[in-house]
């Protein structure tokens, strides 16, 4: 069997997800970098501290979206293969 490439869509939308993870990441980082320094008396405040939570909360919801979408692109193109093969067996009958 051949594997099933993704539209351009399912690429685009698996690329801007991946993007979104990966600038949530670097800004929790960045948050839990700046909560670090509060704690050791290098400056910040305790509000940077909670957004970092807050922040590290949507990282995992949209580590989980990204692996929601990846598990339905999976789901879409076995579907897609099965009525690939399908219809092949269809053509080959006629």
């Amino acid at each position: 069997t051949t594997p099933i490439e993704p539209t351009d869509l399912q690429r685009t939308k698996a690329e801007q997800l991946k993007i979104v993870l990966k600038r949530s990441r670097q800004e929790t980082r960045i948050s839990q970098q700046s909560a670090s320094d509060t704690e050791t008396g290098k400056g910040g405040d305790e509000v940077r501290e909670s957004e970092g939570e807050e922040e590290e909360e949507t990282s995992e919801e949209e580590e989980v979206v990204l692996t929601r979408f990846l598990e339905h692109l999976k789901i879409v193109r076995r579907k897609a293969m099965m009525r690939r093969s399908r219809n092949q067996g269809l053509v080959r009958r006629q």
